[in-house]
């Protein structure tokens, strides 16, 4: 049986470069579930940043957009 191969499109090449770049800070398990390395130096200081640009929203606090 002959393999058709069809080629990438430029966003399916960009996704695959993110994901190869960043294997360090997740997997992805057999049944498609991302899972975060949270043991990862940079995805702590992420998670960090974010939780404390979140501290700063206030009950009423309008979010730009």
């Amino acid at each position: 049986m002959k393999m058709i191969q069809r080629t990438r499109t430029p966003r399916e090449d960009r996704l695959l470069a993110i994901l190869k770049e960043n294997s360090d800070r997740f997997y992805i398990d057999d049944d498609g579930v991302i899972h975060i390395n949270w043991e990862h130096p940079a995805v702590r200081a992420e998670v960090m940043k974010h939780i404390e640009q979140l501290a700063h929203i206030k009950p009423g606090d309008t979010l730009p957009g």
